[in-house]
């Protein structure tokens, strides 16, 4: 399809929108000739690409969201927290933190407030799976094409492999240890 050129049929009230096939328009006598060849036929031949261009845009848009994620590691205490902040303030990143969006998600009482629960009442760790979807969920929130700090996320090689699997619209800018 050419979303360059559109044919809008108004009868009967209704805008529809049909986008020319591109093989239509592969001549230049063609193009020259279909406006005629619209207004004969009771179409208007309007400038809807625009508005076929804005449609495809934002169903593309709502579609493939994409992040820049720079993960900051370093043991309890060393100082991503504060890495952190001071990051945000400086280049105006997102700042989400795994164990924050976990409490958050703790005191909610849902069905997954209760399982990770259980997981850190038993002093296992919350399936990496559970912690990615909190994160990609708060990400959704923030919009999309954000670049955002995460920290906290990935503890081992598996949570990393998890985040690979599931998070295909992330582009991992880089990794930063804290010490």
């Amino acid at each position: 399809m050419n979303p360059d050129l559109c044919i809008t049929n108004r009868e009967q009230g209704q805008d529809i929108i049909t986008p020319v096939p591109s093989y239509f328009m592969s001549t230049a006598l063609l193009r020259k000739q279909l406006p005629l060849v619209a207004a004969a036929a009771g179409l208007v031949l309007v400038g809807a690409a625009v508005l076929y261009r804005r449609k495809k845009r934002q169903e593309n848009a709502q579609r493939k969201r994409t992040y820049e994620v720079v993960f900051v590691l370093g043991g309890p205490g060393a100082g991503k927290g504060t890495q952190c902040s001071l990051l945000v303030e400086r280049y105006g990143l997102i700042h989400l933190s795994a164990g924050d969006l976990l409490r958050e998600e703790r005191k909610r009482g849902t069905e997954l407030a209760s399982m990770i629960n259980t997981y850190i009442k038993e002093g296992k760790i919350v399936p990496a799976e559970v912690t990615v979807g909190l994160l990609r969920a708060a990400m959704e929130k923030a919009g999309a094409h954000a670049k955002f700090l995460i920290d906290g996320f990935p503890r081992d090689p598996g949570n990393l492999r998890c985040w690979e699997e599931t998070m295909d619209d992330c582009t991992l800018a880089k990794g930063g240890f804290c010490t």
